[in-house]
């Protein structure tokens, strides 16, 4: 995953590069303009979805909690409290050992294609 994050935001910045070069036609911009959307979109998909079953794995242990664990005999009362402790750590999607895949991570990854696509179009100037 990754690799696909990092390539992903490759090609992102490559795609806005080439949409801003001087030579390149009306017709090929529509084509990089739909590209580019998807790459976006379905990057955005990803980090949206991992921060969504991460945001809803930190609330699994609520439905023990709203229960009426109290009520069942002492055994079932200490299993229940080892799975509520067990079920408190959310369970977070990572893309590599680098980072995790987030809505800010998503916020980051075009931040930093934003910040590589100005370093080029400067070069592309000179």
């Amino acid at each position: 995953m990754f690799m696909y994050v990092l390539l992903c935001s490759i090609t992102i910045c490559g795609s806005v590069v080439q949409f801003t070069s001087k030579e390149v036609t009306t017709s090929q911009k529509l084509w990089v303009i739909q590209y580019t959307t998807g790459l976006v979109s379905q990057l955005f998909l990803y980090c949206w979805h991992s921060n969504e079953v991460t945001l809803q794995s930190m609330e699994v242990d609520r439905g023990l909690y709203n229960s009426d664990w109290w009520q069942g005999d002492v055994r079932v009362r200490k299993q229940l409290l080892l799975l509520a402790g067990k079920l408190n750590q959310p369970f977070v999607l990572h893309a590599g050992p680098y980072t995790t895949l987030s809505v800010p991570t998503f916020i980051e990854i075009i931040k930093g294609t934003y910040s590589f696509f100005t370093l080029f179009s400067q070069f592309q100037e000179d």
